[in-house]
């Protein structure tokens, strides 16, 4: 469940805060293949799963927030030793959205899965490839704002 995001201000501990939307507080569906490797890594920094811990804890100590610029700097080092130069913490996002796009599933369900209370910016992550048709993205971007 994703029930918030983590905050800094200098000189105070990290903090947790209220999602930035309403789609932003949500349940996130995970393939069962990475909810056991989470279960596993859990286990593994024994974790408790059933009280607030982060999925990602720091490395020193797996039950307390981790800097999100400290996380997002070692996703990038793991992209950057497998060759993927342009890896970044959200491309998993845009991979969940073209993905989702390609099988059809409706834009409004799409945003509730990647927790966007607004469809247009489905297509702003949207591949340029195909996954969306430009005069489609178009109609999109010219309608009034769900907000």
């Amino acid at each position: 469940m994703i029930k918030g995001t983590l905050t800094y201000t200098p000189g105070q501990p990290l903090r947790r805060t209220p999602t930035k939307t309403r789609g932003g507080a949500r349940n996130v569906y995970l393939v069962p293949q990475a909810a056991s490797m989470l279960r596993a890594r859990a286990e593994h920094f024994q974790v408790d799963t059933t009280s607030d811990s982060p999925v990602f804890g720091s490395p020193q100590h797996p039950d307390r927030l981790r800097d999100p610029n400290n996380l997002n700097r070692s996703i990038r080092n793991i992209f950057n030793r497998h060759g993927v130069t342009w890896g970044r913490s959200h491309i998993g996002r845009k991979y969940v959205v073209n993905h989702l796009l390609g099988h059809g599933v409706p834009l409004p369900e799409i945003a509730r899965v990647v927790g966007w209370s607004d469809v247009l910016t489905v297509s702003k992550y949207a591949d340029t490839t195909g996954a969306v048709s430009a005069s489609t993205r178009a109609a999109m971007e010219a309608a009034p704002s769900a907000r």
